[in-house]
């Protein structure tokens, strides 16, 4: 039964353990920058702060306070995060297995889009396990929303074909679900990419399609699934964008297309060990300058451009095409045109976000190549496997030679450590990688050409040639952008020592004094958003979600010499951060104001001594005010629509889920 399980479905099963052996680091290493930074905190606070009664709506520990339901990378609106919470919650080992799975599903989506295209197993397996290792996915896995973006986008594509192909009830909802997995979990500017191709993609549906009645009712099917999915997360948005420091159009300047993807980082489609080293030379992010494909997939692109007659190859070569100039921020105007011309292209910077969509055409430009070859015996790819073998081997053979001594040994053990940026020169790292890609290719030229080997033996031969490549390369970049050199193990007792009671903070040290920047607190890696962890609020923080009144507040140096809750006519004894709620017991020498240092946000409310109580009008802070005496004072916040439109929108996308399950199986048994 095993066997025949495997037989059917060998390249997901591939796929699966080509992703747990390549990024098998991320069972023992820390991930690294923004992950721990930012959205394993982020989950983390969502994951011990929720219960039965629904999530938490505020997080008060960074940028004085801030609906959490209002930030679009947090994870609040998306499903996977709660089904997360659920099995056990968020811990270093949890949040790199969620990373891991979100890198395995890519490859194994994009298996799928490449059999929805008519692809063989050969090179849908191909695209998939160079999907799973692409620049994107890899170079930017310090990003969970990048990652979640370009997790999903290929089985959204999958689903959308589908529906044209088969329009249903089935396929509908699979539009919808994968859509909503995108957008409610990924990043933003990869969202409204989407939201842009949608639009062409029903239209040229529309405008092709004959039964366009039929069109028209799955069209709207799909609109109002998706609409009633992500109502909580639009009216989040829409209630949170007048209130953001972020509303307005970014600048146009080296701010905004800092981090771009130029033509000197072109090595890495091939080479992506090039770019770990002279960071003056390549000027850009580390990780937004990898652009790994695929060494095979890169030639039998090529090939398929010259050689194939496709329908899709000249729109794959016109997305390849916009998508590198727009990449490459201010070296071309495309990039210029569409911040000026296209709505919400002024609100995002990173022009190198662009190359997910270079690194998509040409994956898939590449599929398309291997399936012609495999179809067809051709003296073209030959020759361009033999060109490509002869001119690296010929570099390989200068380099090891014109550099007297490459530090093999020095370099390998760089990156076995988990270096980031390399003191060797690239050069030196072409040299090194040279010499085993040279290998590969020189045997899958021979694999091509020979006459003696039987078709099932060739396409084994096939298969782990395109893995050992692609398993080869990725073992230079993981360390590079994906795992810290700092094991889980060495570092998680310095979190578990951190205090956590709800009650610890000093109701007496000034809210400036709380720095939630740690470099220095002996927890490696683990450098900001610390108060996450701990369970303090703080003025600083580190998220790009910020509320204006933060800037406002942030700046008044006598509001920051004050605890988190005070008053000038009494004495804070102790404070209380519940979910949703601060609480302080408080003594006051004469009747005056009480004051929670928090964004005034619309939604808070206060209880004195279990009485509601009226917040003071137009402070700058939350206030009350208080008679003289003992009291108990507790400041919540409150937003009963999220509440709701937060279960709406998890029992909907579980119970479609069920539904799509439900017709899979029917579907499957009709057939058999």
């Amino acid at each position: 039964m095993l066997l025949g399980f495997f037989r059917r479905n060998w390249a997901i099963v591939l796929i699966l353990l080509s992703g747990l052996f390549m990024f098998s680091d991320l069972f023992s290493y820390m991930v690294k920058w923004d992950s721990l930074d930012q959205y394993l905190p982020w989950r983390y606070f969502l994951s011990y702060s929720s219960d039965l009664g629904g999530p938490s709506l505020w997080l008060p520990y960074q940028s004085l306070g801030y609906p959490v339901y209002g930030d679009m990378q947090s994870g609040f609106w998306y499903p996977i995060t709660w089904i997360h919470i659920l099995a056990g919650g968020y811990g270093f080992h949890s949040f790199n297995m969620e990373v891991l799975l979100h890198l395995i599903l890519a490859g194994i989506g994009m298996y799928f889009l490449a059999k929805r295209v008519g692809l063989k197993e050969i090179p849908a397996f191909a695209m998939g396990i160079s999907y799973m290792a692409c620049g994107h996915m890899v170079g930017t896995c310090h990003v969970l929303t990048f990652v979640i973006s370009g997790t999903w986008l290929p089985w959204v594509l999958f689903a959308l074909l589908s529906l044209r192909r088969n329009p249903s009830l089935l396929t509908a909802i699979q539009v919808a679900l994968f859509l909503h997995l995108m957008v409610s979990g990924g990043y933003p500017a990869f969202s409204m990419l989407l939201f842009y191709f949608m639009i062409f993609f029903f239209l040229h549906w529309f405008w092709k399609e004959n039964q366009r009645q039929v069109m028209l009712k799955y069209s709207v099917l799909v609109g109002s699934l998706v609409l009633l999915m992500g109502l909580g997360y639009m009216s989040a948005q829409i209630e949170v964008f007048p209130f953001m420091g972020r509303s307005e159009a970014l600048p146009y300047t080296d701010f905004f297309y800092h981090n771009s993807f130029t033509l000197k980082h072109w090595w890495s489609f091939v080479f992506p060990i090039m770019i770990s080293t002279d960071a003056a030379y390549f000027a850009s992010d580390l990780s937004m300058i990898n652009g790994y494909v695929g060494f095979f997939i890169f030639l039998a692109a090529v090939y398929a451009l010259f050689k194939t007659s496709h329908p899709w190859k000249y729109g794959l070569l016109g997305l390849i095409v916009f998508a590198l100039a727009a990449s490459a921020g201010p070296d071309t105007p495309v990039r210029l045109w569409l911040y000026d011309y296209v709505p919400g292209f002024d609100l995002f910077r990173h022009p190198a976000l662009f190359r997910l969509l270079a690194i998509f055409g040409i994956i898939l430009m590449g599929g398309i190549g291997l399936d012609c070859v495999l179809e067809k015996k051709d003296k073209a790819f030959s020759g361009i496997l033999l060109a490509s073998a002869a001119l690296l081997s010929v570099v390989s053979l200068y380099l090891n030679l014109a550099l007297d001594t490459v530090p093999v040994k020095e370099v390998w053990t760089f990156f076995h450590e988990n270096g980031e940026c390399s003191e060797f020169g690239r050069w030196s790292h072409l040299a090194m990688i040279s010499v085993p890609l040279s290998i590969l290719i020189w045997a899958m030229w021979w694999l091509n050409k020979s006459e003696i080997l039987s078709l099932r033996t060739k396409n084994i031969a096939f298969v782990l040639l395109i893995s050992a490549e692609v398993f080869i390369t990725t073992q230079f970049s993981v360390p590079t952008s994906v795992i810290n050199n700092i094991r889980i193990s060495d570092e998680i007792d310095g979190i578990h020592a951190l205090p956590i009671s709800a009650c610890d903070q000093d109701p007496n040290l000034a809210i400036a004094d709380i720095n939630m920047n740690t470099k220095g607190s002996g927890i490696k890696g683990v450098w900001r958003n610390l108060g996450i962890w701990s369970r303090t609020t703080a003025v600083d923080g580190y998220n790009p979600f910020q509320l204006k009144s933060y800037d406002v507040l942030s700046k008044d140096s006598v509001l920051m010499k004050q605890g988190l809750v005070f008053s000038e006519s009494g004495e804070v004894s102790m404070i209380c951060i519940l979910k949703d709620e601060i609480k302080a017991e408080v003594t006051m020498n004469s009747g005056g104001t009480l004051n929670l240092i928090q964004s005034p946000y619309p939604g808070w409310k206060v209880c004195v001594d279990g009485q509601g109580r009226a917040l003071v009008a137009g402070a700058e802070v939350p206030s009350v005010e208080l008679k003289s005496g003992a009291h108990t004072v507790s400041f919540t916040f409150e937003n009963g629509k999220i509440i709701f439109l937060f279960w709406m929108s998890m029992i909907l996308f579980f119970a479609l889920s069920l539904v799509y399950m439900v017709l899979r199986v029917k579907l499957s048994n009709s057939k058999t």
